[in-house]
């Protein structure tokens, strides 16, 4: 039974003219197939004497729907996906440790003596005595 199969699905436009619907005896078998399946309609035209002769709406055979119709338009393709975002990057800060950049340069630590001070502070760039 394929009663009511494509009701409603407004986007199906599928060929479905070579379906084996043989064993459909019954027109309340298919009824309703297509009913609302705007853009099936829109595409083919479904006949049962292959005259092109559009049938009683939505009371469709699939076989019968093998002619596309001279008027129709193909929709335009989809819009491609939104680019994926850069990848995350994870920096950890720890304020005694310079950051990679100083510590493969000449930029060591000073020696903290006094006068100058004996504690010695990162700023996040540069080394000082305090």
């Amino acid at each position: 039974n394929m009663f009511g199969m494509f009701w409603t699905a407004s986007a199906f436009n599928h060929y479905v003219g070579d379906w084996d619907a043989s064993g459909l005896t019954s027109s309340s078998s298919y009824s309703n197939i297509f009913s609302d399946a705007t853009a099936f309609q829109a595409k083919y035209t479904c006949s049962s004497d292959g005259t092109g002769a559009q049938e009683t709406p939505n009371e469709h055979k699939p076989s019968w729907c093998k002619t596309v119709r001279s008027d129709w338009v193909a929709p335009p393709p989809p819009s491609p996906p939104p680019p994926s975002p850069p990848p995350l990057e994870i920096s950890y800060f720890n304020p005694l440790t310079p950051p990679p950049s100083l510590e493969s340069s000449n930029s060591n630590p000073p020696k903290c003596v006094p006068p100058g001070g004996d504690k010695l502070r990162f700023d996040g760039t540069s080394w000082s005595c305090v």
